[in-house]
């Protein structure tokens, strides 16, 4: 059996479904970002920073962002570990165009970076994403770790 295709690139790698498509943000100095974009509604978006950056503030910045985008958006405070490292942020839900949209952000910190990630897609297709969504960040912690 084959291996998913692997993403590689300014030292983070994770694997992915072979169905799904890579884009990659041009860094801006500050940041750089990745998306894993389903064949549907769904998305996978890492943004990487120096570790200095205040990941809190991050994920707060981010959570103001798509409240301008979305307005009212119900947010569950959210803690999950995956492979020792703790990622914490919120679980939220929010509607985009008659549809009831379903996201997580966390932010951790990943050998000498701060990571920010936003998983989202369509309620219904969230359910049936969730565990690709974890797989993905599964990988990326225990790749990017061996790169180190």
């Amino acid at each position: 059996m084959s291996q998913p295709p692997q993403y590689e690139n300014a030292g983070i790698r994770f694997r992915y479904p072979e169905n799904w498509r890579i884009v990659e943000e041009p860094a801006d100095g500050l940041s750089e970002t990745v998306f894993a974009q389903s064949p549907g509604s769904g998305f996978w978006m890492l943004q990487h920073f120096p570790a200095q950056q205040e990941a809190n503030d991050l994920t707060e910045n981010l959570l103001q962002t798509l409240r301008s985008e979305y307005g009212e958006i119900e947010v569950e405070e959210s803690q999950q570990t995956v492979l020792d490292v703790d990622l914490t942020g919120h679980d939220l839900h929010f509607f985009c165009m008659d549809m009831v949209v379903v996201a997580r952000t966390r932010h951790f910190s990943l050998g000498n970076r701060c990571c920010l990630l936003l998983c989202q897609a369509e309620d219904r297709e969230f359910s049936d994403l969730e565990l690709v969504f974890d797989a993905i960040t599964t990988s990326l912690i225990s790749e990017t770790q061996d790169l180190s």
